[in-house]
């Protein structure tokens, strides 16, 4: 087995360490200088997205376009996640009638997927969790495939409230759940979702957050609001405040369903007087009792 079949992400770990920053480079200087300055309408910083006017334009069409960092190396993107693809098949392949190698190799990438996540790049650049899903839907397929799925030991970015017993814990999830979708609901999802997302389970479709600012728009700075006073509260362990981001965009939705933005923006600004506030404070209360 060659290098590359030993270490499938090496390639494109070198490339979320250092070459996405220099190809950000490089889109960045294409437009932003001198001579395409005039045409400049608008800069997203955080989106990564620059419009600006076209050179020619028909009657109805829009006089400006745009053009995103995403897709200024989206083929070289998928050309990376395309051959890692390919060498996690090989790495199976040459597994799969072996019961302990199949499962520690299915270990050993989801704890490279982890470490992949844990970059700042993964962070930084929204679009990139779309691309390492399909990776870890790769994993999954597999492991889906193989007699003893259930052996094998995945890290999820979802919270546990703590009890003293596994039905205490159902107990006060089931509670808060309850609390939370009395009208007007303050989340949007399924029990068993909300149950997952509560107790290390897998979440997929998420939780829709739908406490609105007054922008009407999604109030992330309510979220965290609640999740550090369910910390402050001792109701989820304290370890998460590390990765608190993490958790919340694995977890949580906002109130169409999508994957939320600028957390950490939101999670510097959380104020006392947060959107429902005394309703999210008297829910953590009736938790807390229990």
């Amino acid at each position: 087995m060659g290098t590359s079949e030993k270490l499938p992400f090496k390639s494109l770990e070198e490339y979320l360490k250092r070459g996405i920053y220099v190809d950000l480079k490089h889109f960045k200087g294409a437009y932003l200088n001198e001579e395409f300055g005039p045409r400049l309408i608008d800069v997203d910083e955080e989106n990564y997205i620059i419009k600006y006017l076209r050179d020619s334009y028909k009657e109805g069409e829009d006089e400006y376009t745009k053009s995103s960092f995403e897709e200024f190396i989206r083929f070289k993107l998928q050309g990376e996640i395309r051959k890692l693809l390919d060498l996690i098949e090989i790495g199976f392949i040459g597994k799969f009638s072996d019961e302990k190698e199949i499962l520690g190799y299915a270990n050993f990438l989801e704890l490279k997927l982890n470490q992949i996540k844990n970059l700042d790049s993964y962070e930084k650049f929204d679009f990139l969790k779309e691309y390492i899903e399909k990776v870890q839907n790769q994993i999954n397929f597999y492991i889906s495939e193989h007699p003893k799925e259930k052996n094998i030991h995945t890290f999820n970015y979802s919270f546990n409230i703590i009890a003293k017993s596994q039905e205490e814990q159902k107990l006060k999830i089931h509670k808060l759940y309850n609390l939370l979708i009395e009208k007007p609901s303050l989340i949007n999802s399924t029990q068993d979702e909300f149950y997952n997302a509560f107790s290390r389970g897998i979440v997929t479709e998420g939780v829709n957050w739908l406490i609105l600012g007054k922008n009407k728009l999604t109030s992330k700075t309510s979220l965290f609001y609640f999740l550090n006073k369910l910390i402050d509260e001792k109701l989820i362990e304290p370890q998460v405040i590390n990765d608190l981001n993490k958790y919340v965009r694995y977890v949580f939705r906002d109130k169409n369903g999508y994957q939320l933005k600028n957390l950490k923006q939101s999670k510097a600004t959380v104020i006392a007087k947060t959107s429902e506030k005394e309703r999210l404070d008297n829910i953590i209360s009736s938790i807390s009792v229990l």
